[in-house]
């Protein structure tokens, strides 16, 4: 091989090395510290939650709501607010992976018991901000906000998910069996 041909090999061999690794730097980018949560004690408290707003629901489904042995939320649907992509309804077969640092979004599929609960999951615990589309029982919308701002002040994709967050309702799946009941059995905000 003269030296011309081996520079451009070993110029090529170069710009596709930096191109490899640049997908791998850009998905470790996209890869947060996830901690190994337990997905059954994480869908545990929030089948806990749900009941506890919803105790009615066990009227429609022997014992509430709850989750297969799969990891799939039944009654219900969570949305993964940092990564949108990531959520899990039992209607697609789709189940979540939960991460450090996330904030997530569940509720009720049925309108009517359709309150809306947030979790964070930080350093090991769930913390759940419980019906926060409910202005007369819930806790506070804004203090979730504050929260967030406060959790993800240094995530370089702080506008995307805060706006998620402010849209939380826009992240979830809800069906009403009377069609004039479209609202949640609350002072809600937002109402559908």
């Amino acid at each position: 091989m003269n030296h011309n041909k081996l520079k451009q090999f070993k110029t090529r061999g170069l710009f596709f090395l930096i191109i490899i690794l640049s997908f791998q730097n850009c998905k470790i980018s996209h890869t947060y510290n996830a901690q190994n949560y337990d997905t059954y004690e994480i869908l545990n408290k929030f089948n806990s939650v749900l009941n506890e707003f919803a105790p009615e629901y066990s009227t429609v489904i022997d014992g509430g709501f709850s989750n297969t042995k799969e990891g799939l939320p039944m009654g219900y649907t969570i949305f993964d607010l940092n990564d949108p992509d990531n959520y899990s309804i039992l209607s697609e077969n789709k189940s979540i992976s939960f991460n450090e640092g996330h904030f997530y979004h569940f509720s009720s599929i049925f309108m009517d018991m359709s309150f809306s609960h947030i979790a964070y999951l930080d350093k090991g615990k769930v913390i759940i901000f419980k019906a926060v589309n409910c202005l007369d029982k819930g806790d506070d919308f804004n203090e979730l906000i504050d929260f967030a701002n406060k959790k993800i002040e240094n995530n370089p994709h702080k506008k995307e998910i805060m706006e998620r967050i402010q849209n939380y309702r826009n992240y979830g799946l809800y069906s009403s069996e009377d069609i004039h009941s479209m609202n949640v059995n609350c002072d809600c905000s937002p109402c559908e």
